[in-house]
Parts: C-alpha cells; structure tokens; sequence
C-alpha cells in the first residue's frame, strides 16, 4: 500500500488535490507540533480489518499458538521461572497443559 505524505495545509488549500491522491492509496498529513493524521479511504479500511480479523482468527486455530501446543519441561526449568517451548513430539518427560 503506498502512502503519499503531504502538509496538513495542503488540505486546506487544495482540498481535491489532496483527495484526489486517495485513488493511489493513503494520504499521511504531517503537521508542525501535533501528530499526523492519516486519511484513507473507508472501503479500503474495512478491507484491510476484514484481512487482520482473517489473520488473527487463523493464528488462533494454529497448532503452534493452541495451548495443547505448549509442554512445560521439568528438566529445563531455571529457578523461580519456568521455561516453554513448543511441543516438538510426545516423551516421557514432558507433561502436556491444557
């Protein structure tokens, strides 16, 4: 996604140039002692949070983030910590959580 950065008073002065530019991708306003702004437009938006959503919904059904997915390893345990990692296959000493 391309982002074009401009001056907030571009805005002001030339409000359709500026909007125009929205065709190409987002436009970041810099503005002097205050955070920029960022104009996008709002079909691109939900876009891009359905995409996030569709992200995080399949790292959450992975078997590498499932809490099954993790095994507490008494012999690598460090004083007052304990230590994980992800499960790599079945042994004898390890004990399966969750």
């Amino acid at each position: 996604m391309r982002v074009i950065e401009r001056q907030f008073s571009d805005l002001l002065r030339h409000p359709k140039e500026v909007t125009s530019a929205l065709e190409d991708g987002d436009v970041l306003l810099r503005r002097r002692d205050e955070p920029d702004l960022r104009l996008t437009a709002a079909d691109r938006e939900a876009d891009r949070s359905e995409a996030f959503t569709a992200l995080a919904r399949a790292f959450r059904t992975s078997p590498c983030t499932a809490p099954r997915c993790w095994v507490r390893h008494s012999r690598t345990r460090s004083r007052g910590s304990d230590s994980w990692r992800p499960q790599s296959g079945a042994s004898s000493s390890t004990s399966s959580l969750g």
